[in-house]
C-alpha cells in the first residue's frame, strides 16, 4: 500500500502554488499540524516526508487517532529535504503530522505512508 498526500485543506494549513502543491503556514508560525483522513483504516509501517524549505522543522510527532485521543507512534527532530522512517505497523484511519517546533512557517511538500 502506498498513500501519497499532496493537496489537502486542513484548519492550520494553506496549500500554495509552489510546484508541486505544498502545505504551508504563515510566516512566524512555529507549531502546526497536518491531519490525513485515509477514508478507512489502513495499516502502514513507513513514512516519507518532504520539507519544501529544509531545516525549518525542529521537532515533530507522527500520530494516529484511536477514536478518543491522538496516540504518538514516532517522535523526531528535523525533517530536512526528505525524511524517511520505518516503524512498528500502525492501523488507523486518521493520521497526523504534529509539528511541535520550527524556525519559521513549516512547508510540507509531500507526506507519504507505506
Amino acid at each position: 500500500m502506498f498513500i501519497r498526500i499532496r493537496a489537502l485543506t486542513v484548519p492550520t494549513w494553506q496549500w500554495t502554488a509552489i510546484p508541486p502543491p505544498a502545505g504551508a503556514t504563515d510566516t512566524a508560525t512555529f507549531q502546526s499540524w497536518l491531519e490525513v483522513d485515509l477514508g478507512q483504516s489502513k495499516t502502514f509501517s513507513r513514512a516519507v516526508i518532504y520539507e519544501a524549505y529544509p531545516g525549518r522543522v525542529t521537532s515533530f510527532e507522527l500520530q494516529w487517532f484511536d477514536g478518543a485521543k491522538w496516540q504518538t507512534f514516532w517522535t523526531g527532530t528535523t525533517l530536512g529535504a526528505q525524511w524517511s522512517q520505518s516503524f512498528t505497523p500502525v492501523t488507523a484511519r486518521l493520521v497526523r503530522l504534529n509539528i511541535l517546533n520550527s524556525t519559521d512557517g513549516p512547508t510540507i511538500w509531500e507526506f507519504q505512508l507505506f
